[in-house]
Formats: structure tokens, C-alpha cells, sequence
């Protein structure tokens, strides 16, 4: 019989080969060296797993489910977060995950879903560190904002990134807010649209050897985001994202990375995880969907809500020590202890190979109406909040919740494309809240 290491290879072989991948004619060597790349990636995941089912989620997500305890020892989460009085004025429904639904499969007794990788939209025209990599919200610098933005990523190469962002500088231990759940339209297979929160220590990865000028930020991150080569689908993901070395091309084990593409989160809830697809989504003019994303600082370590329960968490401990850190730090100036910056931003990126001017993208930013369309019309992030204070003891009770306000921190990439409009107080039910999208480039009359 084919031992182990075969079974995983011919598996990984025959989910990443698709049917229009091989239809491809003729590739040339730099795209067969790529999907090599993937492959391997994939085939080295799947190994560290102890999978003991495989189930196809009706949407057609791949996931592997795992025993609870093979990720280590099992801690409890903190209490639920508070919840909000809804708008009466502005009535919102709660969109579900597939899992949620009558009739989906699940694993068995004891054991978590694990969203498992595709790469069944990719093209392998880039390597691998390119196709996972994500960038971070621009930072606005006191000294620098007569000159602009830092060029805290100027050791990469310049990527079409669309920004409308907001950030706070304050000291916190966790953030949250309700998003809107459009569906936008995305340009191409390799674009992303996405709107999301992070929690962020701007000098967390910092050690006495890094060299001058690099991207020290840790973050914590989470939001909604169509991606179909990402995903494999059309669908919109709720989706995690951390990185422990800023965003350099490091996307590793315990370093960084989507989700579960790579090893960092653990996973608790038996139904939703990150990666999964939401239904139903909000309608341009008709019903209105929202997903509750929350992060918290608990006993150590970084916990995520999502809509009614604790998804899973981040260790600490990864943001102290990890393979791509030169040298362990005190956990007081690293995001184990807290973060420094909380931000709300929403992200268009452009993969056209072709100069900006020349193909500009129209891909969505939430529903693809500026930010002045408002209610029913424009994507919003509602009740932004974060957490001034570290949770209790011994029951985890936080009463320290503030209204984020990020209006003094604003960036807009090209307000012709996206636009933001924010309002941090005076929002009734809503608390501090904005109106965020855009349709991308709009040719002239």
C-alpha cells in the first residue's frame, strides 16, 4: 500500500492541479518552478496535521479537521463581550457561516475545522511569499506629516495598494467593531477588497540588531475580504491575520500569515473559523447583513470573537520569541503585553502587471458606493471600540471599553477612487462609527 508521504503528495497534487490550470497549454519554467512552490508549501502543511476528517463545505472549501488537543493544551476563553442596543432607525440582520446551516458536514466529536489552503484561482506567475504576503495601513508620523507617509515598507517593492484608513495612537488590550457584510465586486482573480480592524504595536518586532528603517510592527488583525485567489471562490471570508516582524516578505510558522495558512492559531469553535465563508450579504439598497469581529487580550493571549462566540486565539508568546526574531524580548514592549495603535481601514489591491495609469482597477471597496452614500447604500463599521485597560482578574470582566476616534490620523489614497467619512461621536447606538468604499477608478465623462 502507498505509505503516507505519497498519499498527502497525490492528494495535495491532484487539489491544487485544477481543471483550468492543466488546461493551459504550455507554461513557461518560471511558472512550473512556482507551482512547485506551492506544492511543496502545501505538502509540508498537510504533513504536520493529524487529520482525522476531511469534509468539503457546501461552497466548496476544503476543511481538515483536527482534535482539539493536538494543538497543544486547551485554554479557556474570557466572558462574552458586552453587546449593543441595535438602531432601531437602521435595522441590521446577522449573516451565518456555511457550517451554520442545515444539513452541513461536520467533523466528528472533540474535533475543530481547519480551512485548508487553494490555490485553484492562482496563475503561479508570482513565488509563493509574494502571493501571501499582505501589507499594513499607512502610518502618519508627527514629525512627517508635513512631508507625508514613512516609508515604512520601502525595502519592498511598491504594490498597487488602495487605502482609506483611520488609526488611533492610544494603549489598548484589544478592539472591536460590527462591518457591514457587502459583497464587492472584485476586478480580478488576483485583486482583493476588504474592510477590517487592527490592533498594532508599531515597535513590537524592534531587537538591537534589526537594521535601521525596517517595519518593527506587530498586529493582530481581522476583517471581511473577497479574494477569490486566496479563497478559491466569489464568496466573502471573515479572515485573521498577525504578524510578529512587521510586513516584510516573512510569512512563516509561528511568524505571520492568513488564518491557519501557516502554524500561530489555534483553534476552538467547532463551526466557525477563520476563512469562512458568510451568507447571506447586504443588498445595495435592500437588506442590511453585519458580522461582529472583537479582539481581546486574555491571561496572555489574543483572543477572537466573531459574531456570537470565541473563534480561537494568537498565542502571546509568539510575539516574544519566534524563528524570525533575532533574540527574545521583554514582553512589556511586544504585542504579548499590549498594542499602542488601534486602526479601522478598508483595502483595494490592484494586480494588474500593467503601470497604474494604464489599467487602472474597478474593483469594489465594500458595496462600490463612496462613502456618501450612507445607510443601506455604503459599507460602515459601527461601535468602534477598544480596550483601555487589561481585563480583570480572576472573571475577565472588561469595563473599559472607549470609542475609537481616528479622525486626527486619516489617509486616503485617492479620494476619486474611495472615500471615507468618519464619525466618532454622536452616533446613538452606533457609538463611533464610519461610512467607508468606493467603486475604484471612474473613467471622465
Amino acid at each position: 500500500p502507498p505509505n503516507t508521504t505519497t498519499v498527502i503528495r497525490e492528494s495535495v497534487r491532484a487539489f491544487v492541479m485544477t481543471d483550468h490550470i492543466q488546461e493551459h497549454h504550455k507554461e513557461d519554467c518560471k511558472q512550473q518552478d512556482y507551482k512547485q512552490e506551492y506544492i511543496d508549501f502545501l505538502e509540508a502543511r498537510q504533513r504536520q496535521l493529524k487529520i482525522v476528517k476531511t469534509t468539503t463545505s457546501p461552497c466548496g472549501q476544503v476543511l481538515d479537521w483536527i482534535r482539539i488537543e493536538s494543538q497543544g493544551e486547551t485554554r479557556t476563553p474570557p466572558p462574552s463581550p458586552k453587546r449593543h442596543q441595535p438602531d432601531r432607525e437602521r435595522p441590521e440582520k446577522l449573516a451565518v457561516t456555511e457550517l451554520q446551516l442545515p444539513g452541513a458536514e461536520r467533523g466528528p466529536q472533540g474535533t475543530v475545522p481547519l480551512l485548508r489552503p487553494s490555490f485553484k484561482n492562482a496563475d503561479f506567475k508570482i513565488p509563493l511569499k509574494d502571493f501571501i504576503v499582505k501589507r499594513g495601513p499607512p502610518l502618519l508620523d508627527s514629525a512627517h506629516k508635513k512631508s507625508g507617509l514613512i516609508p515604512l515598507d520601502a525595502t519592498i517593492p511598491p504594490l498597487p495598494h488602495w487605502y482609506v484608513s483611520s488609526l488611533e495612537t492610544v494603549d489598548n488590550y484589544g478592539c472591536q467593531g460590527q462591518f457591514s457584510c457587502f459583497a464587492p465586486s472584485v476586478d480580478k482573480t488576483a485583486d482583493f477588497s476588504l474592510i477590517q480592524l487592527g490592533a498594532i504595536c508599531r515597535d513590537g518586532a524592534w531587537r538591537s540588531d534589526r537594521p535601521d528603517g525596517i517595519d518593527n510592527r506587530q498586529t493582530l488583525e481581522a476583517g471581511l475580504q473577497r479574494y477569490p485567489s486566496l479563497y478559491g471562490d466569489n464568496n466573502v471570508h471573515v479572515f485573521t491575520y498577525f504578524t510578529t516582524v512587521g510586513y516584510n516578505p516573512v510569512e512563516a510558522d509561528n511568524v505571520g500569515g492568513y488564518n491557519r495558512r501557516h502554524q500561530g492559531w489555534h483553534q476552538y469553535d467547532k463551526e466557525v473559523f477563520p476563512g469562512c465563508a458568510f451568507t447571506p450579504t447586504s443588498v445595495n439598497g435592500g437588506d442590511q447583513y453585519k458580522i461582529w469581529l472583537v479582539y481581546q487580550l486574555w491571561r496572555g493571549d489574543w483572543w477572537f470573537w466573531c459574531q456570537d462566540r470565541w473563534l480561537g486565539y494568537y498565542p502571546g508568546s509568539l510575539f516574544v520569541s519566534n524563528p524570525s526574531l533575532s533574540a527574545t524580548a521583554g514582553a512589556s514592549a511586544t504585542a504579548a503585553d499590549h498594542c499602542d495603535i488601534v486602526g479601522f481601514w478598508g483595502e483595494v489591491y490592484d494586480s494588474a502587471d500593467t503601470p497604474l495609469a494604464a489599467e487602472p482597477t474597478t474593483t469594489d471597496m465594500g458595496s462600490g458606493e463612496f462613502a456618501q452614500k450612507r445607510w443601506r447604500h455604503s459599507a460602515y463599521i459601527h461601535n468602534a471600540l477598544y480596550q483601555a485597560s487589561p481585563s480583570k482578574e480572576p472573571d475577565g470582566v472588561d469595563n473599559s471599553d472607549k470609542d475609537y476616534n481616528g479622525e486626527s490620523n486619516v489617509y486616503v489614497s485617492d479620494p476619486a477612487r474611495y472615500s471615507l467619512e468618519d464619525h466618532p461621536t454622536g452616533g446613538g447606538n452606533w457609538g463611533s462609527y464610519m461610512w467607508l468604499g468606493g467603486p475604484g477608478y471612474v473613467p471622465p465623462p
